[in-house]
């Protein structure tokens, strides 16, 4: 159940910054709900922080999943080897890894910067305001 809510809480905090959808929408973070936490104004410091830090890293990993795609069609345009797409594809997947991987350390760092009972209060938020 823990394990749920965690994983609940890598999408909801941070899920904005991977999807992109149609109609884009503002996802409600922890920084949101500051007054409702009672989060000190280190605490939004450092939430912030690991926040701007993951947008980077996203950035950053989207920008290398771009040139790999290009390159993977410029292959399969060239009629490469398999082996050699098979290789471009394991990139591209690395990179998704990457990105995940930041999303999942962020959501962790950020739990950690809560203090229990604001957890379970952020968690509580969560069900009331996710459609």
């Amino acid at each position: 159940m823990n394990r749920l809510l965690s994983i609940a809480l890598v999408f909801i905090v941070l899920g904005a910054n991977l999807a992109r959808s149609e109609q884009p929408h503002k996802a409600l973070t922890v920084i949101d709900f500051r007054q409702e936490l009672g989060l000190s104004a280190d605490q939004v410091l450092r939430i912030k922080g690991s926040l701007a830090s993951l947008r980077r890293q996203m950035k950053e990993c989207q920008s290398r999943r771009v040139a790999l795609q290009a390159q993977l069609k410029q292959l399969l345009e060239d009629s490469a080897q398999l082996a050699t797409v098979r290789l471009k594809l394991e990139e591209i997947a690395v990179q998704q890894v990457e990105s995940q991987m930041a999303d999942i350390a962020t959501a962790r760092t950020i739990r950690a910067v809560l203090s229990p009972d604001q957890f379970r209060a952020w968690q509580e938020l969560q069900v009331k305001n996710t459609p």
